[in-house]
């Protein structure tokens, strides 16, 4: 019983697991340190500098069901932080991307 499938499931489930944890401290060096667990069992692209690794830290913020106590403020930070973060084309009406939180998207 289980298989590979069931391996890779528990694999992605552990990494959700985890990189909700280490969100929710909203601390950088957390963040790298769960890249450089994390880099090869799933296939990570190399990791960015402090500037995109931050910016990219709190996308997922906004992505995560799990942390939508957070939404907002990561929000608040990528409004003022990213460039090219536009609220009304990716996100629903508080915050997350579309779908991501099950909520209605604008518009």
């Amino acid at each position: 019983m289980g298989g590979c499938c069931s391996a890779i499931d528990a694999l992605a489930i552990q990494y959700v697991r985890e990189i909700a944890v280490v969100l929710r401290t909203r601390n950088l060096d957390n963040v790298k340190t769960f890249y450089r667990k994390w880099k090869q069992s799933m296939e990570m692209d190399p990791m960015p500098d402090d500037r995109h690794l931050e910016i990219d830290m709190h996308k997922m913020i906004c992505e995560l069901p799990a942390l939508e106590d957070l939404h907002a403020e990561s929000l608040e930070w990528l409004k003022t932080h990213d460039e090219a973060w536009d609220v009304r084309d990716n996100n629903c009406d508080h915050g997350c991307n579309p779908g991501s939180c099950g909520r209605k998207a604008v518009g």
